[in-house]
């Protein structure tokens, strides 16, 4: 049942991770993802990880980086992402491919990584900034991300005293930090309106946002004079 358990989290965050990278890709080729994209994108990952369980090999899923190194470069062509899915299945059958690219340092893969996760984290700003966010969503947001950093931080041996499932669980700084924002925003109220208070709606045509519905506009001084225009 632990397996099952750690299974059933994973997949739930592998398939979180892959509408984030759908959706960002789209921003970042200026075309957003609509729900036919999404379903297809989830459908293709589906088969072909069935597929990898039925040949013994991993699975696959699209990451969120990719949308960064498109930023990075402006391609967003599909002629490099095939050259570089027939490069990998070289190097899967020729293992001196493979040895000779395992012999880069590591300080200059994770240089890599940390341009990609800065182009990544900048999109992901620019994204909260347009969503206005109220004190309940940042507090949902802000509890996600410091509980999932936080677990990363703690020693090996602070869940040895947790079943072994919890230990997968709240050992993955990710998984944690998910799992505190689907509680926090279960748990926590909605924000209501106060007693009284008619809910915001859209302003209309030609009235100042906030203004109430019906309210007029006041008129200007030249607008309010007889024949202003006309002596104009």
């Amino acid at each position: 049942p632990g397996v099952v358990l750690v299974c059933v989290m994973t997949a739930l965050l592998v398939t979180a991770n892959q509408v984030a990278a759908v959706q960002v890709m789209g921003e970042a080729v200026g075309r957003p993802a609509g729900p036919a994209t999404f379903n297809r994108s989830l459908t293709i990952t589906g088969v072909a990880n069935v597929l990898c369980g039925a040949s013994a090999c991993l699975g696959l899923t699209p990451f969120a980086s990719a949308a960064a190194m498109v930023n990075l470069s402006g391609v967003a062509a599909r002629a490099p992402f095939l050259l570089h899915a027939l490069l990998l299945m070289v190097m899967g059958m020729v293992p001196g491919l493979s040895m000779v690219l395992a012999q880069i340092p590591q300080p200059v893969g994770n240089a890599v990584l940390l341009v990609a996760a800065c182009q990544l984290f900048l999109i992901g700003v620019r994204h909260y900034a347009t969503m206005g966010l109220s004190q309940r969503d940042t507090f949902v947001l802000g509890a996600a991300v410091l509980g999932g950093a936080g677990v990363m931080f703690l020693p090996a041996e602070a869940l040895t005293a947790l079943p072994s499932t919890l230990q997968y669980v709240f050992g993955n700084g990710m998984m944690t930090g998910m799992l505190v924002a689907v509680a926090a925003d279960r748990l926590l109220p909605e924000p209501q309106e106060p007693p009284g208070q008619p809910a915001s709606r859209p302003a209309s045509p030609g009235q100042p946002p906030g203004s109430p519905q019906g309210a007029s506009v006041p008129e200007t001084e030249s607008s309010s004079q007889p024949g202003a225009r006309e002596r104009g």
